[in-house]
């Protein structure tokens, strides 16, 4: 689980405003007095940990109940310096999935979906390499993550570029192999909610975009939240940052409006923050958007990701402490929302940063949240943001050595061609090993690298630029010197023939 941090008393806010010279806003109830002191201690735990990551811009909530206890923003929302607010809109990733959930059970609750039907009852034309396996795919199994379609093929269209319609995009998964046979195992897939937003526009006759704005944030007076990008740019949306070698850098992506139901619902803090407070009161809000039960099937796991954790509908379960949690990332926004037990009251957390990096920064976010939880739950926490500033310096030395490493390589390559016996070698012998080094080098870069990661090289080089860059440079210069190697040993091998057969004497 992860989590972020909360607020102070107006001298030490101050005082840490001047010393860390970091703009701010905030908006929130003044808390009971038993909890002051707790949420002093996590807003100088936050303001602490993102100036240590460099983090430009993350807003955080912590509700009881129904009471907003804090309210907070740091840093700003883009690089003219305006600062961050707890109305602030930004990319969720895949947090959006409990949207998703809740709508496919508002048609539950309509009796327009049957949780236990085949999804070939709603949605005929989808097939995968398995005809008979896809005809026992149901609704459920594509809630709790369980149907068998795989995490990896549901990365590779994380670096998509093109806006494609949820039909187009999921009759492109057809011929994918499942895993397992539905039902019996969990694996985080993408493409299990977008086929359940797919399900929602075809039994409703609408888009998951206006769905979502009609039946979730207009009910739960979520004002702040989007389904278009030029709507949410209208009321300030941030810009997100990519995080090249430990610097966040503003970056423009594209906005995959057709894509809402995996990853791509905007929404603000204080936002999120009404969107956990309807889940607590389960049900209880003045204009309701799911019934009790309702809620409870959500929450209800269906598989499970371990022996501890579970998945319901859109959020990963405790199974000990009965806790609630779902992060979202994309390569320059990231967000936490969980719903957490303590002396028999529900508190919950909110977390939204406009800056990601997949294995530097998202690991010290979600981290980050863990220690919020463990925070409120009167635990003692370690600071991650000056660890993951060495960890992140020891990658960039990493990939300067490996840099030089490739430049080197034509050093080498120069001396194998200039020993001494070099010309009177074979083609092969002269060039074979430097070129099968060569090889393989291209080889674990391109393919094997990307089957251990799970995802295509260009969703590395999407969610983690700096890495991705420099491995792409790699087998670049890599290719470059296999190509001058080998064309060196040849011209050794053509003078050596020459010398060889001009030696030789002539009969006339």
């Amino acid at each position: 689980m992860n989590v972020p941090k909360p607020s102070s008393f107006l001298t030490a806010f101050i005082t840490v405003f001047i010393l860390l010279g970091m703009p701010f806003s905030r908006s929130f109830a003044e808390p009971a007095s038993e909890n002051n002191e707790l949420l002093q201690q996590i807003d100088e735990y936050v303001r602490k940990e993102i100036s240590e990551a460099n983090i430009p811009g993350l807003s955080v909530g912590i509700i009881q109940g129904d009471e907003t206890l804090l309210l907070r923003s740091y840093g700003t929302a883009g690089p003219d310096d305006q600062p961050m607010t707890p109305q602030t809109p930004m990319l969720l990733g895949s947090t959006s999935k409990a949207f998703t959930a809740m709508a496919v059970m508002q048609l539950v609750e309509q009796g327009l979906i049957d949780l236990d039907s085949p999804i070939g009852r709603y949605l005929p034309e989808f097939e995968t390499s398995d005809p008979e396996l896809t005809s026992r795919i149901k609704v459920r199994h594509l809630l709790n993550q369980t149907s068998g379609l795989t995490e990896a093929d549901g990365r590779k269209d994380l670096a998509e570029q093109e806006d494609i319609p949820l039909r187009e995009r999921n009759l492109r998964y057809g011929k994918v192999t499942l895993a397992a046979a539905p039902g019996e195992q969990f694996e985080y897939s993408n493409i299990n909610y977008s086929l359940l937003g797919w399900l929602v526009e075809t039994v409703t006759g609408d888009s998951l975009n206006h769905y979502f704005q009609r039946h979730i944030f207009t009910p739960l007076n979520m004002n702040n939240s989007f389904t278009s990008y030029e709507s949410a740019k209208e009321h300030g949306l941030a810009a997100g940052h990519r995080v090249w070698f430990g610097r966040p850098v503003p970056t423009s992506t594209n906005y995959l409006s057709h894509d809402v139901a995996t990853g791509y619902v905007i929404s603000s803090a204080e936002d999120m923050t009404k969107y956990l407070k309807a889940h607590i009161k389960a049900g209880a809000e003045a204009a309701p958007i799911l019934s009790k039960s309702g809620f409870a099937q959500l929450f209800q796991p269906g598989g499970r990701e371990s022996n501890a954790v579970g998945y319901g509908m859109g959020w990963y379960i405790n199974l000990g402490s009965g806790s609630k949690w779902h992060h979202g990332d994309l390569e320059h926004f990231h967000s936490a929302m969980i719903i957490l037990n303590k002396d028999g009251a529900s508190w919950g957390i909110v977390l939204l940063a406009n800056a990601n990096s997949y294995f530097s920064l998202a690991p010290m976010l979600y981290q980050m949240s863990n220690n919020i939880t463990e925070m409120i739950k009167g635990e003692p926490v370690e600071p991650v943001g000056e660890s993951m500033k060495s960890s992140q310096n020891v990658m960039n030395v990493v990939l300067l050595i490996l840099v030089l490493a490739a430049l080197v390589q034509f050093w080498v390559d120069y001396r194998i061609r200039n020993k001494p016996k070099a010309s009177g070698k074979s083609l092969f012998k002269l060039a074979g090993f430097p070129l099968l080094l060569k090889g393989f080098v291209i080889w674990f870069i391109l393919q094997l690298l990307p089957e251990l990661a799970g995802a295509p090289l260009s969703v590395i080089m999407l969610y983690q630029p700096d890495l991705g860059y420099i491995l792409m440079i790699i087998a670049g210069i890599t290719l470059l010197a296999a190509l001058l190697h080998l064309w060196g040993c040849y011209k050794i091998r053509s003078r050596a023939r020459k010398n060889t057969l001009d030696a030789k004497p002539h009969n006339l």
